[in-house]
């Protein structure tokens, strides 16, 4: 499998791949019209909870948790995320996802016990694949992406990790067969197994991405009555903007 890109003079971020993969229409509002896309309450939580995660992943990989003790590990984050995020989240709101982050940190911890290495926000980058990254954690040499959804984790979270397994490859010479997806609300790991045909399905990905928001072709608009749309983080933009059935 030739992993190298078509478009050679373009580095495109993980994450647009990610969005081009949940919605082509989302990934080109967020590309084209940056400055019209608001942060939501839902953007602001889901940066709340990544944040707060990492801080407890380095808590715990460095030993400090059981000097510290639960509630000053908990009451110590918030300090730290509360000049970010406050406003406009209330100390209260930034209070309980961090506790709802904690206490689904807590139940990986019991599954999967405490790694031997950890790296958290990892950043990758690739000429020859034409991909920039910042991968959430590395655990003993596995790529973990961390997810604070009201869904269930799907083909978008899938083709990322792919795409983060390629990256640790190329540019750390390891071997990647296996990744996570951690779903920060419920406190659950996804296994996703990082095999030849997930690779293939991700460099396709990949490719069209590059196509698509580098080269000028348009996709069609076709909204539908979905779940999906009606949590999504533009669609007051997406209604002003992308009539149905139009090109962008």
């Amino acid at each position: 499998m030739d992993a190298s890109s078509p478009v050679r003079s373009v580095v495109l971020r993980i994450r647009d791949v990610y969005a081009f993969v949940y919605c082509p229409v989302y990934a080109l509002l967020l590309r084209r019209y940056p400055h019209k896309v608001e942060m939501t309450p839902q953007m602001l939580r889901g940066k709340v909870a990544h944040e707060a995660r990492v801080e407890f992943g380095r808590i715990i990989v460095t030993g400090r948790m059981r000097e510290m003790g639960t509630e000053v590990v908990i009451e110590r984050v918030v300090g730290d995320l509360l000049p970010r995020f406050s406003p406009p989240l209330s100390r209260l709101e930034v209070e309980e996802i961090v506790r709802e982050v904690f206490e689904g940190f807590s139940k990986v911890l019991d599954e999967y016990g405490v790694p031997r290495s950890a790296d958290f926000e990892v950043p990758l980058r690739s000429e020859r694949l034409s991909l920039v990254g910042v991968i959430d954690s590395v655990e003993e040499g596995v790529p973990v992406e961390f997810k604070y959804m009201s869904r269930e984790p799907g083909d978008p979270e899938m083709v990322q990790l792919a795409l983060y397994a390629l990256l640790m490859e190329d540019r750390m010479g390891v071997d990647v067969d296996v990744g996570y997806v951690e779903d920060l609300r419920r406190g659950k790991r996804m296994e996703v197994e990082i095999g030849e045909c997930l690779r293939e399905r991700a460099l396709r990905a990949r490719d069209d991405a590059l196509r698509v928001l580098f080269t000028g072709i348009s996709v069609r608009a076709e909204r539908r009555r979905r779940r999906r749309c009606e949590f999504c983080d533009v669609r007051v933009l997406c209604r002003l903007i992308v009539p149905r059935g139009v090109r962008v």
